[in-house]
């Protein structure tokens, strides 16, 4: 499971670094991300959060220490860069250049609501639906911010951390959800894309709409959710040994899928890629390299969008001209490097702490993850 959640991690790095990317296509890989998140906030309140306000308190809030500290210190690296300066490219083209251009013109409000989703990542993905008037400088929503002088989302210092905002939105209800019937479950996924196709045929089908909605990519997160549900019928029918046979061909046809599909979204392929989790996270629940490797994708998600602009501003300084498949490669590399550097120094000692605050409620079970 770990090399599939790096993977969409990187092919979205890729799209990022220039626009090229032999793999799926940015959107379709963060819909995928719903799925796996789906899969395993089922997981963890399954095996390690029994129903009660304490058990709620503590999923949502180890939820929260397991994805703020990482955004905070590269949001800090971001605005250390701004800061002193280096390179001054970086002032110019990326990081807080939408802040300094338009300080002056935001009202008090604006400024507020902004920082506050810069500072703490919830709401972003609201801010994709809204838009700054630059006569006012007061914020007010938007059907299409292609359409608007000045976008909400230009203020946000890490962009892809817009899908926090979804994410955050499913970990408040998923305790509420993951616990329901399969009919019921079944209905909200008809439901979400009935809310899908209902603002298709009001000619919403442009982004934000296609993939930024939580209403109607609550089904995605659902899909992961029936596939845990299905993972837990799976010793009923099948040894371990062929389980874990599935489960590697199922993980080598999805890593293959994924380095071949390049389309811009395919719900089939979608529930496909729910209905092999169960076999992959059966194959590799107990492999210790795939897990590291998979803890690595969040960091590298976010990482990048703050390297981005640094080594392009670095590569300019030197006078270096990269086409966009070399700067991809070495976005990713980069973006790597960091996130193994933020994943030793800062996510692992969290975790330890995350797991003693989840044994309060409940005792884990062995191969599970939180």
């Amino acid at each position: 499971m770990g090399c599939c959640r790096l993977a969409l991690a990187l092919a979205v790095v890729l799209v990022h670094g220039g626009g090229f990317s032999p793999m799926i296509g940015g959107a379709l890989a963060v819909q995928a991300f719903f799925v796996i998140s789906g899969f395993y906030m089922a997981l963890v309140l399954h095996t390690k959060y029994p129903p009660g306000p304490k058990s709620y308190w503590i999923f949502i809030s180890n939820r929260l220490i397991r994805l703020w500290p990482v955004y905070a210190l590269v949001l800090a690296l971001a605005a250390a860069v701004f800061w002193w300066g280096w390179p001054a490219h970086v002032k110019r083209s990326g990081l807080f250049s939408a802040w300094v251009e338009h300080w002056d013109t935001l009202a008090f409000s604006t400024k507020a609501i902004l920082g506050g989703a810069n500072l703490f990542f919830l709401g972003q993905d609201w801010l994709m639906f809204a838009a700054v008037d630059p006569q006012t400088g007061l914020l007010h929503l938007t059907a299409d911010f292609t359409k608007e002088p000045l976008p909400a989302f230009v203020f946000l210092v890490l962009p892809p951390s817009w899908s926090l905002g979804v994410e955050l939105t499913f970990y408040l209800i998923a305790p509420l959800l993951v616990r329901r019937s399969v009919r019921c479950l079944v209905g909200l996924i008809a439901a979400s894309f009935l809310v899908r196709f209902a603002t298709y045929a009001m000619f919403h089908h442009h982004d934000p709409w296609s993939y930024r909605f939580f209403p109607a990519e609550l089904a995605f997160f659902l899909f992961g959710v029936l596939a845990h549900r299905l993972s837990m019928t799976m010793p009923l029918s099948l040894d371990e040994a062929r389980r874990r046979q599935i489960g590697t061909g199922a993980l080598v046809v999805v890593l293959l899928l994924l380095g071949t599909l390049r389309i811009s979204k395919d719900y089939a392929v979608l529930a496909a890629f729910a209905l092999c989790l169960p076999f992959i996270f059966e194959a590799t629940k107990s492999n210790h390299l795939d897990r590291t490797i998979g803890e690595l994708s969040y960091s590298v998600y976010l990482g990048h969008a703050f390297l981005a602009p640094v080594l392009l501003a670095g590569f300019q300084r030197l006078g270096w001209v990269l086409s966009p498949v070399v700067f991809s490669g070495a976005l990713a590399l980069a973006s790597l490097a960091l996130a193994a550097a933020l994943h030793l120094g800062v996510e692992r000692p969290i975790d330890r702490f995350r797991q003693l605050r989840a044994r309060q409620v409940a005792r884990p079970l062995p191969g599970t993850v939180s």
